[in-house]
């Protein structure tokens, strides 16, 4: 099978390539961050497109579209185009992972920031018909006691764009489902998307990671197809050697005749 690489020219914001790229702009990014939450940033102090955290040798890392800091809050927004069962804690284990990355050795847990993980979905990831899903701690006996632990996570779903609850988020959504520029905020968005379009450098290294993707793809599958046929002869092996053992076949030839040890064929029912 050859996956095929989406043409760089089809290219949207809702490709995690140029989501990432597109989110470089410090203006921009703070104003989609504070549609998405209805909150004020005063300037942001740090952003990363596709953030790496892998802090344990043994423990699966993860890689952020975009992680963003504002002095006293992190934020994390993802990109997801496809919906699945795992997307629940995906969410948590992002959010576990930002904690540990931000705080030091020493350092006490009040220190720990807000954490925002943001999720936009071109599907309704609850199917519940809502533009927006917002989590956080509360206790089963009591909902309006709040743990208040400040970390909170944020599903948005694009195609319920008309449902949103005011202006300036609805245009937003509705330019990520549909391309559609109607506020001053996607009029950024898409003459970003247009400079990305036309610049070669991001052009050139799109195309390169697509080949790595596929590369890397290829040689998984070639390693399962190996795999399969090395298990498919051992398979068959054990079942001539089980055939030659009820037709009492010395042990030792079965062994030289299949490749099996005399340990395995002696073990054979």
């Amino acid at each position: 099978m050859n996956p095929k690489i989406k043409p760089y020219n089809e290219l949207t914001l809702t490709d995690d390539f140029f989501f990432c790229k597109v989110m470089q702009n410090e203006e921009v990014c703070k104003e989609t961050i504070e549609t998405l939450l209805h909150i004020k940033i005063k300037k942001l102090v740090y952003i990363e497109p596709q953030k790496t955290i892998d802090l344990v040798y043994d423990a699966k890392g993860v890689r952020l579209d975009v992680y963003v800091e504002d002095g006293s809050r992190v934020f994390d927004v993802e990109i997801q185009t496809n919906i699945n069962k795992e997307l629940p804690k995906r969410t948590r284990y992002y959010q576990s992972m930002i904690d540990i990355d931000t705080l030091k050795t020493g350092e006490l847990y009040t220190t720990l920031k807000e954490s925002y993980v943001i999720f936009i979905c071109m599907e309704d990831p609850f199917t519940c018909g809502f533009p927006c899903y917002t989590f956080e701690n509360m206790c089963q006996e009591k909902h309006e006691l709040c743990l208040d632990d400040k970390s909170y996570k944020v599903f948005y779903n694009i195609s319920a764009y008309k449902k949103a609850g005011d202006i300036k988020t609805s245009a937003l959504l509705e330019y990520l489902q549909n391309g559609k520029s109607s506020s001053r905020l996607t009029e950024k968005l898409n003459q970003l998307v247009y400079e990305a379009k036309n610049n070669q450098k991001w052009r050139l290294e799109y195309m390169t990671l697509e080949m790595i993707k596929t590369e890397k793809l290829h040689e998984g599958l070639e390693q399962g197809i190996k795999q399969g046929f090395a298990q498919g002869a051992r398979e068959k092996a054990m079942e001539t050697a089980k055939n030659l053992k009820t037709a009492h076949i010395p042990v030792q030839t079965i062994a030289e005749c299949t490749g099996l040890s005399i340990a395995e064929v002696e073990a054979l029912k």
